[in-house]
């Protein structure tokens, strides 16, 4: 038996030994964990894989067993790394996880014995291009190679499933494993199934496998090495990383330096070449000489070795396309494409498996024959693309079983490479030509049709005919004139020539690798091991007591610096516990001597937080009438709770003092009954907090109290006294100049309808809770708290359509700011971070405020003062069933008015409607359709009519509102045109149409100054408005006529 190395014997042989010398330094790791060994195995099988690989890349003689370990290998390799996968850096799903590992050993087995079957009746056949013996067993080879890809996938998913589920500190681990598994496992599992693809040869998978096992493998044990919680060594990490680098730059350098070995051998044998055909000069290694006349289309073997047998049918060809290639050359030198086609043309080549290419070129080069845009480069790419789908081609068909091969080609035939349709069509004509002809003997016809075009100084690989010689042949072409010559040489020479380089690599490599291992622990250990020892030593006598000992610096390096750093240390822990002792021994005197000055000191304290104390029952005292909910008769159901974080005890009562504040109060504005309420937080803790609270609680009372008792106050809309109140309230706590800041939300709803008007000033988001679940109302924020000084934007109100059943809650930052108790960090608590926890308290508790505070209470831990305020729509079932009968006659009477619109009977619709909402006065749907058919029929009065009171009831609907303002102004009574467009400003601030038309009345009324400050801010929201742009033009007009009067 013949061994002999070359590069990817040398790769492999690198990859096995980083592989298995990983796996004996894991092994040996005392009590080590589950992921630890079972890292070990994985590598020791990695390695066992390798070893196989390099019987059948070394070995000349075809030597089954070593390819059959391979494959069995690495069928469990890949099961026993998904199981390591799923236990770093943390077990997710131990149940999950072992299905699948027991389902994945129990296929790869069934599969293992299958290949064990199959492959001891199966021939092994030399590849020449990845210089390795495989079995012949195409089906099995696809089945396995989708079963490995399948392994591959599961270790990849683990890996991505372990990204969203393990802790957050161990992510970047698992991504970094996942970068070193996409190359170690998929990416040559990728290229495996593309070389039996025929889409890359084996001599490009064998090299990606290798340089992408041991850079993946080397980016795996620095990250393990660094992450494994086992006991290792500081020498036993140096080492491992130092020995994983080293091998990954041998394996690099040795790629480099074999594969120029590799082309030396060419240049060689190229130079070599004219001697043997001029001189007749006989090399060792020459095997055949055949020659080929251009001019007589003659071919002869004239030197031929009699242990080799060559089919020269493939000799004859590839000289054809040699001397082909030698023609197209002349593009080159500047001739145009016609003189090529010609000189193709005139070589009058017959043979069936050169006339695909003649074909190909006369197709190209008639289509350009004056070289117009055809020259030599774009025409060799043109060449290069044909070659690789021929190479692809060849490769496919090549594993195809000799029994099957016609069945098999013709399913390949079927999606053929538009780049060698022709090939195909004269593959397709030859073998109806020969129907005789099939098994092994078709299929070597068929891949003589594949042969590249190509330089003729590149090497080929012919295989020997003769079953008694093993060794096979490389040959090239020269061209002599009119002659082509084909030389051949022996493929073991060939072999012996790299192996001599190669297993100096090897000798090399094994005397680094001594020396390395057995070094480096040597030369560490006198340099960083032995003083890490004595410091250690050091730090046992410390910790047993011994503070005199003092250790002796060899080297003033990092080391050094730690030793004597060590020895201040000691030396000021000896002086600290002289101190200590010494102050011991006088320690009950001074006891005493403090026990005294702190009785005297309590005393004081005492005194004073019975002053405070006072104090803080004063203005409790001065709280407890603002905070108040006096909502008794009515519709809406208000509730408060108030819990204050901070408690004191005054004359032996319990009261507490605190930022928050809840009031609701009844007021009447414009004959209509609303219910004012507010919840607040004011800035500070305890007594600053309540002073907040008190200046704001006197304020909004002393506001609700003069809306009482003033009538002009009671003529008010909600949007005009809930700005009113909100700006007076921020003036006063703007002279605090930034010292007292609150939040809070405040407004009216209307007892009667529902309607709800509020601004929120940077308080929590307001909460509905309709049908079971919770939602916030708001999603921005867009005021500040008040007393916020320097804030300069339009102050617009919210609304609200609250429907029977629904609840709305408020409340404080104290309902959010919890401690969760049953979790822990590094400070000793976690600060509650998620704002929807309030929002779920809320759905479980069905909106009940005392159930919120119980259930936050038993099982958090509040931060601040806590307060909640709702409010809650009954329902009544009366109100519902009378909607419900009102919806059904509402569309009974618009299908009827809508059918007379379709015969153009407008009167009779409007009677219709007219006599409808006579009978049924509060239907809004049909107050809608009467007020489009008034403003159809231009009768804006009564559409003014019908409008106003529309909006008396459905105050939600503000294009309604814009409507109404509209007819009022056909109308001409501008001022309850301008008092609705107002409050819809007050709504909606950058609402254009409202803004317009507002700016248009006041021009009306010879308001310029609004008009004028309206406009502006048209143009400032839209600058190229052109309605903003014309008002503007007229208002200037009408300035100056007023100043010309």
């Amino acid at each position: 038996m013949t061994f002999l190395q070359n590069y990817y014997v040398v790769a492999l042989f690198t990859n096995s030994l980083v592989m298995i010398i990983t796996s004996v330094f894991f092994g040996l790791i005392p009590n080590k964990s589950s992921a630890t060994r079972l890292f070990s195995n994985f590598a020791m099988m990695g390695g066992i894989t390798s070893l196989g690989y390099i019987v059948s890349q070394g070995m000349l003689e075809p030597i089954p067993y070593g390819r059959l370990v391979s494959l069995i290998v690495i069928l469990y390799l890949w099961s026993y790394s998904f199981k390591f996968t799923c236990n770093f850096p943390e077990r997710i799903f131990p149940r999950a996880e072992n299905i699948i590992f027991a389902l994945e050993i129990i296929l790869s087995t069934i599969l293992s014995i299958v290949f064990i079957y199959k492959s001891i009746n199966s021939k092994m056949d030399f590849d020449f291009y990845g210089q390795f013996y495989e079995f012949q067993l195409p089906s099995l080879n696809k089945i396995y190679i989708a079963f490995v890809l399948l392994l591959l996938i599961s270790n990849i998913l683990s890996l991505v499933i372990h990204l969203f589920f393990v802790k957050k500190e161990n992510r970047k681990y698992v991504f970094i494993a996942l970068i070193a598994y996409l190359l170690i496992g998929l990416l040559p599992g990728v290229m495996a199934g593309l070389n039996k693809a025929g889409a890359i040869s084996r001599g490009v998978y064998i090299t990606v496998y290798c340089l992408g096992t041991i850079l993946g493998f080397f980016i795996l044990t620095i990250l393990y090495i660094n992450k494994t919680t086992d006991k290792t060594t500081f020498m036993f990490k140096i080492v491992g990383i130092g020995f994983v680098m080293f091998m990954l730059i041998f394996s690099l350098s040795s790629y480099f330096i074999l594969n120029d070995k590799d082309d030396q051998y060419s240049e060689l044998k190229n130079a070599q070449i004219p001697s043997i055909v001029k001189n007749d000069i006989r090399t060792e290694d020459l095997v055949y000489l055949s020659e080929y006349s251009i001019s007589d289309h003659e071919f002869q073997i004239k030197l031929s070795s009699p242990d080799y047998q060559i089919n020269s049918k493939d000799i004859e060809a590839e000289s054809l396309l040699a001397v082909v290639y030698e023609k197209f050359k002349i593009l080159e030198e500047g001739e145009n494409p016609g003189r090529v086609l010609e000189s193709i043309q005139a070589l009058n080549i017959t043979n069936l498996h050169v006339l695909p290419y003649i074909q190909t070129l006369e197709e190209i080069l008639s289509s350009d024959p004056g070289g117009t845009d055809l020259n030599f480069k774009k025409m060799n790419q043109i060449i290069e693309k044909k070659n690789y789908s021929l190479f692809k081609a060849f490769n496919k068909i090549r594993w195809f079983s000799n029994e099957k091969f016609s069945v098999e080609l013709d399913k390949y035939f079927e999606k053929t490479d538009p780049e060698i349709v022709i090939f195909r069509d004269h593959i397709i004509k030859f073998i109806e030509s020969n129907p005789e002809m099939e098994g092994s003997l078709q299929k070597s016809e068929v891949l003589q049709f594949l042969n590249p075009l190509q330089e003729f100084s590149k090497r080929k690989f012919r295989k020997n005919l003769n079953s008694e010689n093993i060794d096979s042949v490389i040959s090239y072409h020269f061209i002599d004139g009119e002659k082509v010559y084909e030389i051949g040489f022996s493929y073991k020479e060939y072999r012996k020539y790299i192996d001599h380089l190669a297993s100096i690599l090897t000798y090399i490599l094994f005397a680094s690798l001594i020396l390395f291992l057995v070094g480096s622990p040597i030369f560490l250990g006198q340099s960083l091991l032995t003083p890490l020892n004595l410091l250690l030593q050091g730090l046992e006598k410390v910790e047993k007591g011994n503070l005199d000992i003092q250790l002796r610096v060899k080297v003033q390096d990092e080391i050094g610096f730690l030793t004597s750093s060590f020895n201040k240390m000691v030396e000021s822990i000896r002086i600290s516990k002289e101190k200590l002792e010494e102050y011991s021994n006088q320690l009950e005197d001074k006891v005493e001597e403090r026990t005294k000055e702190l009785v005297i000191s309590l005393g004081h304290v005492e005194k004073l937080k019975s002053q405070q104390d006072g104090d803080y029952f004063l203005t409790t005292l001065l709280l407890k009438p603002l905070s108040v909910n006096r909502v008794k008769d009515a519709r809406m159901v208000i509730q408060f709770l108030l819990k204050q974080k901070k408690e004191f005890q005054f004359r032996n009562t319990k009261y507490e003092i605190g930022g928050d504040i809840c009031i609701s109060e009844e007021i009447n504005l414009r004959k209509k009954k609303y219910i004012a309420f507010l919840n607040a937080d004011a800035m500070g803790k305890s007594i600053q907090g309540a002073g907040g609270i008190l200046v704001l609680g006197s304020v909004f009372q002393s506001i609700i109290q003069r809306t009482m008792s003033d009538s002009f106050h009671k003529t008010q809309y909600p949007e005009q006294w809930i700005k009113s109140a909100f700006e007076e309230m921020h003036k006063i706590f703007e002279s605090f100049e930034g010292s007292m800041l609150v939040s809070l939300i405040f407004g009216l709803v209307d007892d009667e309808t529902g309607m709800f008007y509020y601004i929120n000033a940077e308080h929590p988001w307001l909460i509905l809770y309709r049908d079971g679940v919770a939602e916030f109302l708001e999603n921005d924020l867009y005021f500040r708290k008040l007393g916020t000084s320097g804030i300069e934007q339009d102050l617009f109100i919210s609304t609200y359509q609250i429907l029977p059943g629904d609840t709305l809650i408020m409340g404080s930052d104290g309902k959010d700011d919890l401690v969760l108790e049953k979790e822990t960090n590094e400070k000793g608590r976690v600060i509650n971070e998620d704002e929807t926890l309030f929002l779920r308290t809320v759905e479980e508790t069905a909106g009940d405020i005392d159930k919120m505070y119980s259930k936050i209470k038993n099982n958090y831990e509040l931060m601040d003062d806590f307060s909640l305020l709702s409010i809650h729509y009954p329902m009544d079932e009366r109100i519902i069933q009378q909607e419900s009968e009102n919806m059904e006659l509402y569309r009974k009477v618009i299908s009827e008015a809508k059918a007379m619109l379709s015969q153009n009977n407008i009167d009779g619709a409007l009677d219709l409607l007219l006599n409808e909402h006579k009978k049924n006065p509060n239907n809004l749907e049909i107050e809608k359709s009467l007020i489009k058919l008034y403003m159809k029929r231009n009768r804006y009065e009564e559409a003014a009519r019908v409008c106003e009171e529309y909006i008396e009831r459905n105050e939600l609907d503000t294009s309604m509102m814009l409507k109404t303002s509209y007819c009022f102004k056909i109308n001409r009574e501008f001022d309850k045109a301008i008092e609705i467009g107002e409050r819809i400003k007050l709504r909606e601030p950058y609402n254009i149409r409202n803004l317009v038309h507002l700016s248009d009345m006041y021009i009306y009324t010879q308001n310029f100054i609004r008009a004028e400050k309206l406009i502006y801010k048209i143009l400032a929201i839209d600058p190229e408005n052109s309605q903003g742009k014309v008002l503007l033009e007229g208002l200037k007009k009408k300035l100056e006529l007023v100043q010309t009067i």
